[in-house]
């Protein structure tokens, strides 16, 4: 018996507005399914900022501006969160990246979280990461993998939890518009 599942299915679309400045929204359908019988969805959307200064970017997000999970008669409001960060790219060797980074999250009613991670790039098309939640109770370690080929990639994630048991994200992405 599975206690929960949860997909999201999520449109995206960003553009740079300014020479170093670019904004992206995101518009989102929600199901989650508890017990194998209680299913609820919802609709939400985020929105975001990046400020690129060269070798350090800073960016801010506002998610799940959206309805609530309807299960019967009871509704779980999906948690407006506040998101924000500052990264750092090296040039290792040619083309050998790596990008360091270091992230908040506020969740409403949730004191606020810190995380750092690095991530390494080899010829723009192979990634590795690894993440570290400083100061939350489960979950505290991640690791990742991914690929791009063309305008396709997919990603996949292990957030590590102990033991309630871990999480396991997959995304595939298609790039639209012109490449840079």
């Amino acid at each position: 018996v599975n206690s929960q599942r949860d997909m999201a299915f999520i449109a995206s679309y960003g553009r740079s507005i300014y020479d170093r400045l670019g904004l992206g929204l995101n518009l989102k359908y929600l199901r989650s399914t508890l017990l194998e019988s209680f299913t609820a969805s919802s609709f939400g959307t985020d929105i975001g900022a990046l400020l690129d200064l060269r070798l350090v970017s800073m960016g801010l997000s506002f998610q799940n501006i959206g309805t609530s999970l309807k299960y019967g008669n009871a509704a779980e409001p999906i948690p407006f969160t506040i998101r924000g960060g500052l990264s750092r790219r090296f040039l290792v060797y040619e083309e050998h990246r790596v990008i360091s980074a270091l992230d908040f999250v506020k969740k409403k009613g949730e004191n606020l979280k810190y995380s750092t991670g690095v991530e390494y790039i080899f010829q723009d098309r192979i990634f590795a990461r690894f993440g570290y939640r400083i100061n939350g109770t489960s979950g505290k370690l991640s690791l990742g993998a991914g690929f791009l080929i063309g305008r396709v990639s997919m990603d996949s994630a292990i957030h590590m939890s102990g033991d309630s048991g871990n999480t396991y994200l997959l995304s595939f992405s298609f790039l639209f518009g012109p490449k840079e």
